[in-house]
């Protein structure tokens, strides 16, 4: 956020023929980014079940981003996410949502997913990492942004 942008009472987006003026509210709500306001969409299309859009107290839409945030000295913070839901190649991805869907295929005895450098790197400990790959091409949307990995034993501590 510019300096300018960081003054500014109000947050401008362009559309087609001139700016509207978008008149939201960004919070910082136990450490997590929420926006409020009227012109705030009630949910994701096609609807979808989702726990970030809700009603605020005053009637309006609000929004819970994932993102951990912190104002100080009336300057926004942003610090990372709070969830596992990462930006890969312009996709939403959802790494524990990877590894919860690809832990319910037979083959997987263990697996671990991260970003790294626009993509998704996927360590599994299996032998067939081939009916791996085929379990995620009907079950995971994003497929095509994974790099999947076999490994003999997922390692969590070093």
């Amino acid at each position: 956020i510019t300096p300018e942008i960081a003054e500014m009472d109000f947050v401008y987006a362009p559309i087609s023929d001139g700016c509207i003026c978008w008149q939201n509210v960004c919070e910082a709500v136990d450490g997590e980014l929420v926006l409020r306001g009227y012109n705030l969409t009630e949910g994701y299309l096609p609807p979808t079940e989702s726990h970030s859009f809700s009603k605020g107290s005053d009637d309006q839409n609000q929004y819970r981003t994932g993102d951990r945030a912190e104002w100080i000295c009336g300057r926004l913070y942003l610090q990372g996410r709070i969830d596992s839901v990462v930006k890969v190649r312009g996709h939403r991805v959802d790494l524990s949502g990877i590894e919860a869907e690809l832990d319910k295929c037979p083959e997987v005895e263990d697996v671990v997913a991260v970003a790294n450098e626009g993509r998704v790197e996927v360590l599994v400990a299996t032998n067939n990492l081939r009916a791996v790959r085929e379990f995620a091409k009907e079950r995971i949307p994003q497929e095509h942004l994974i790099a999947f990995h076999a490994v003999d034993k997922v390692l969590y501590t070093v």
